[in-house]
């Protein structure tokens, strides 16, 4: 009653869980130890099979019926016989109560084909399963010859997500550290109950659903940046602009920052960016530049160059001029200029083909106009 009530309290929290995954997801096969050391009596009086008989019945007529199941019996049939493995249901969505009766039949008899019956119990998973646990229940080691370890191992090679979980009903700390390469090589459970209570215990942990914990986050390593801006010679103190990174690695692009004060523009720019290669974007109503960069750890100290296209001017009035007489001339922009930029302007004849032909020195003007005497 006990034992009853003890999964029936589970397995109601267990169908309530957001944890439980679908049939189709995970598939389980339990294999059932039926040899002749199933006799042995425990504290209390009672013998291993009479309390593995219920207690696992138990567990079955309570478990979520929605995932498929297959149960393999061995040494219930015939006395020294390493052949004597049985499936008692085939891989499906089973009865509980069924099952249980079953189990209520057997009688321990023979060996402990323990690797066998662990093969054959993979071979019951179907092709379809993402995941399956294998529940193999054993009160002793292998009598048959074969190396359960090696076997593990190949199902860990084998790249499907198989875990075999030991339920050392009543070993010893020896015995079960001889199996525990089943479990620690397929990520399964070691689990040594030692009566009723601890073998309910042991199948309910085999039951719950595996949950991966998530790996703590790899913290940002990140690097103390300096940017200042480099402007071209002859180019004017923008009025605004706008600082962008692109991760060069990811293609992530942040905005950094937007200035429109000329005395902060001309500052420094200090920011923390991760490790990696970046390009820096730096654009203007007049200007841009660009840099790229590989942030390696240290501190980085960068200037980005920004440059203003070439300007294209036309003569609103072409003249003509007459030399030693101060002429004043108006260009226009064919392009916006900032206010106050200032241009170099040299004069040539028609028809020139060098500047050293230039009828007067190279004159500095503001955007405005000047007047200027040709010699």
């Amino acid at each position: 009653m006990f034992f009853s009530k003890f999964f029936q309290l589970f397995f109601a929290i267990l169908a309530l869980s957001a944890q439980v995954v679908t049939a189709q997801d995970r598939v389980s096969v339990m294999v059932f130890d039926a040899s002749g050391s199933m006799w042995a009596e425990l504290s209390g009086g009672k013998t291993k099979i009479e309390i593995a008989r219920d207690v696992v019945g138990e567990y079955l007529i309570n478990r979520t019926a929605s995932v498929p199941l297959a149960v393999i019996a061995y040494g219930h049939n015939r006395k020294g016989d390493c052949s004597d493995i049985e499936v008692l249901a085939p891989m499906g969505l089973q009865d509980g109560q069924s099952i249980a009766a079953q189990l209520r039949g057997i009688n321990p008899k023979g060996k402990t084909p323990l690797t066998d019956a662990l093969e054959l119990a993979v071979r019951q998973i179907p092709k379809t399963a993402e995941e399956a646990d294998v529940i193999l229940i054993t009160d002793g080691l292998e009598t048959c010859g074969r190396d359960p370890c090696a076997l593990a191992r190949e199902i860990a090679a084998s790249g499907i997500t198989i875990r075999a979980h030991i339920v050392g009903f009543g070993l010893t700390e020896v015995e079960a550290d001889a199996l525990a390469c089943i479990a620690e090589e397929t990520g399964g459970q070691l689990l040594r109950p030692q009566n009723g209570a601890d073998l309910a215990e042991a199948l309910i942990r085999t039951t719950a659903a595996v949950v991966t914990p998530t790996p703590e986050p790899t913290p940002l390593q990140t690097v103390p940046l300096r940017i200042t801006i480099d402007r071209a010679a002859g180019t004017a103190r923008p009025a605004w602009v706008t600082l962008t990174a692109t991760n060069l690695d990811t293609g992530e692009v942040i905005e950094l920052d937007t200035r429109t004060d000329t005395a902060a523009i001309m500052g420094s720019w200090s920011f923390d960016l991760g490790v990696g290669n970046w390009r820096f974007d730096m654009k203007g109503p007049i200007g841009s530049g660009n840099l790229e960069v590989a942030l390696l750890g240290d501190e980085v100290q960068i200037a980005i160059p920004f440059a203003v296209p070439r300007r294209h001017f036309t003569l609103a009035d072409h003249g003509p001029y007459e030399l030693g007489i101060s002429q004043s001339f108006l260009l226009n922009s064919l392009t916006p200029v900032q206010r106050n930029m200032e241009f170099t302007v040299t004069l040539v004849p028609m028809g020139a083909t060098e500047t050293s032909q230039r009828l007067d020195w190279e004159t500095r003007i503001g955007s405005k106009g000047a007047g200027v005497t040709l010699h």
